[in-house]
């Protein structure tokens, strides 16, 4: 199992809390209507690259991907109003952030990103946690003038950069396996996809009964 639809019926965090970590799982697209990421959700999941997270989330729990360590991007975190403790701890595949509408970032949130190159932490931040983001050695806290992430920035011996950028956007790639001349779609195809920009693998996809199969790339800035 390599890609999950996260189903509605995972909606309510008692009810699945912890069910996916540790799998092998490398792509989660959770869909619109979730708000809440739950506490230790996909923590360990080590093979995960991506994930799609919907316009409604407004929380993500402590731990919730914890020890993702390929964990590259996460579309998108805009809309989440609290990141709990340790909550992207040991990302160290992750590389950048936009927060838009959070209030707080919990205490080692983000530690141990060490390819963590920049995050943009809106002015509503009043409150980061002690070791937000420690061992992020390349980190870049971006965000406006005054505010508490530049407070904190200076406080913590991190560089501070009032210039602007957007999340990575995401697109569905869509293709079909088919018979030569006369269009018929061939099922359980495996399609490997090796991503140039980074020189990684991206994922291993298996047509449909139709012969279609669809993935999530990067489409850029």
């Amino acid at each position: 199992l390599t890609t999950i639809n996260y189903p509605m019926s995972w909606s309510k965090a008692s009810s699945w809390g912890g069910i996916l970590s540790g799998t092998r799982v490398r792509t989660i697209t959770v869909p619109e209507g979730v708000t809440v990421i739950p506490q230790y959700a996909f923590k360990d999941c080590s093979n995960l690259v991506t994930v799609n997270l919907p316009g409604s989330l407004t929380v993500v729990s402590a731990y919730a991907f914890s020890g993702c360590t390929e964990l590259e991007r996460i579309a998108t975190l805009e809309s989440v109003v609290s990141i709990g403790n340790n909550a992207f701890l040991n990302c160290q595949s992750l590389k950048e952030a936009v927060l838009k509408n959070c209030t707080g970032i919990g205490a080692d949130a983000f530690s141990g990103c060490g390819n963590m190159e920049k995050i943009w932490i809106n002015p509503e931040v009043t409150s980061i946690g002690s070791g937000a983001f420690k061992n992020c050695g390349s980190l870049v806290i971006h965000g406006e003038a005054g505010s508490y992430a530049e407070t904190y920035a200076n406080a913590n011996n991190i560089e501070f950069s009032t210039d602007a950028f957007d999340a990575e956007t995401l697109s569905t790639v869509r293709g079909k396996v088919c018979v030569k001349g006369t269009g018929s779609g061939i099922k359980d195809v495996t399609i490997s996809v090796f991503d140039m920009v980074t020189g990684k693998d991206a994922g291993t996809y298996v047509s449909d009964v139709d012969g279609e199969y669809s993935f999530e790339a990067v489409v850029g800035h």
